[in-house]
């Protein structure tokens, strides 16, 4: 038997959803084609959308990093690179860069190493790299 639907969300994204993570017991994120990540308050009956981060055309994957003082949210953007964004804890943009050395489809993203260094990893589908990278684009091509 499958568990029925508790509710349906008022607020939508523009275009097809392809992400879901939670944060805690009260909020979760999802990213979209529509190029958006979105934080969901989940203390209602209906979740609202509290805040959203422009990250590209196109998100299919992010990882959120909690530094204590605020957030650090890594997007693959398919055809829009990668995108690195620094956020308040009040989800407000800080700070974002992108990486742009992919040739092709940017898929996955994640970070790896010292938390407080902020390396990234990135892969790409058509062009079997995978690049490991740091803010101000410092980089290097593994694979």
């Amino acid at each position: 038997m499958f568990a029925k639907s508790t509710f349906a969300l008022e607020e939508r994204h523009t275009a097809g959803v392809c992400m879901v993570k939670d944060i805690d017991a009260q909020a979760f994120l999802t990213a979209s084609y529509d190029g958006f990540v979105r934080v969901w308050d989940m203390r209602k009956l209906s979740p609202r959308c509290i805040a959203q981060v422009r990250v590209g055309d196109q998100c299919w994957d992010f990882v959120l990093k909690d530094n204590g003082k605020d957030f650090t949210l890594a997007a693959s953007c398919i055809y829009d690179a990668a995108c690195l964004v620094n956020l308040t804890k009040e989800w407000n943009v800080i700070g974002k860069e992108k990486f742009e050395k992919h040739k092709s489809i940017v898929y996955g993203v994640d970070f790896f190493g010292d938390p407080k260094d902020k390396h990234i990893v990135t892969c790409s589908f058509y062009d079997k790299t995978l690049y490991t990278w740091t803010l101000n684009n410092c980089c290097s091509m593994i694979i």
